[in-house]
């Protein structure tokens, strides 16, 4: 029941970025002054970084949030300022999120969760993606594992 989801820890709350290697967790933005902010999620060897993305109301065009596929420097698979929920699954145990904005714009606050996913697991499955995308309307995180 709704009562057994853990609080999320809100990681990043105080800092622009960092290493992350505990999930589930939550990435939160606040409105400071940051400028450009690196998270690298790193989950055990033989798991997938999963990141569930509510939809993102920045100003595009002036900031953005990139997503790439592995450590700091790896393919960038989209930048993101507003849109849709979205829920990315990594090729490797690592991901990176990215938020870049321009001199003049003040940071809009956002969050991202991440989970570890088994490498036998199929992301597609729409039972998991009513989970994840629950979980973002709920903002809690059940344990899935």
């Amino acid at each position: 029941g709704r009562g057994a989801a853990p609080r999320v820890r809100a990681e990043g709350s105080r800092s622009c970025g960092g290493v992350l290697r505990d999930p589930p967790g939550k990435i939160f933005n606040s409105d400071g002054p940051q400028k450009d902010c690196v998270w690298t999620i790193k989950v055990k060897p033989h798991f997938h970084v999963v990141l569930a993305i509510p939809p993102l109301n920045l100003s595009c065009g002036k900031e953005y949030v990139e997503l790439l596929d592995g450590p700091p420097g790896s393919e960038i698979i989209g930048k993101i300022c507003g849109g849709i929920s979205l829920v990315f699954r990594s090729s490797s145990n690592i991901a990176t999120i990215k938020y870049l904005r321009t001199s003049g714009q003040r940071a809009s606050p956002f969050h991202i969760y991440y989970y570890a996913d088994p490498e036998a697991f199929l992301l597609l499955q729409h039972e998991y993606l009513d989970i994840v995308l629950n979980a973002i309307q709920q903002d809690l995180l059940v344990n899935l594992f």
